[in-house]
């Protein structure tokens, strides 16, 4: 059976407050991962599982440090002499 968290324990892995996500899921709905809500009921659960994933996909890889302007360097092939 899935596991199903809570909006403060939510809150807690997201390092927010319950009421940021709150407002994230209707102004900006790519902010927090996708929520389940039981029939009938205005409770608001997220799947363990779907709030992994949708957290393994928010890791960026480390950016490359741009190259600062300046002379081409020489390479081996490219040195003249005289």
């Amino acid at each position: 059976m899935d596991e199903y968290i809570g909006l403060c324990c939510l809150a807690a892995l997201l390092h927010c407050s319950p009421q940021t996500i709150v407002n994230n899921r209707s102004r900006a709905p790519w902010r927090v991962p996708p929520a389940c809500t039981p029939a009938g009921t205005r409770r608001l659960l997220w799947r363990r599982v779907d709030v992994d994933d949708w957290l393994a996909g928010q890791v960026k890889p480390a950016a490359v440090p741009p190259r600062l302007p300046g002379r081409p360097r020489k390479t081996g092939k490219e040195v003249r002499h005289g």
